[in-house]
């Protein structure tokens, strides 16, 4: 079983915002939203220089 299947099942969602405390560590999902806003970051970072760039 994968987690996204027993994050389903275990709150009885299939859209929205889970919470996966229970079943990860503090420091991994922490680790994972740091990734995810560093990629949200150079997502801005690299628009912002290839517009500069058409200038």
């Amino acid at each position: 079983m994968n987690l996204s299947t027993m994050l389903r099942e275990s709150a009885g969602k299939t859209s929205g915002v889970v919470y996966a405390t229970g079943i990860m560590k503090g420091r991994e999902v922490l680790r994972m939203i740091a990734d995810c806003r560093a990629q949200e970051t150079i997502r801005v970072t690299t628009a912002r220089i290839l517009s500069e760039g058409r200038r």
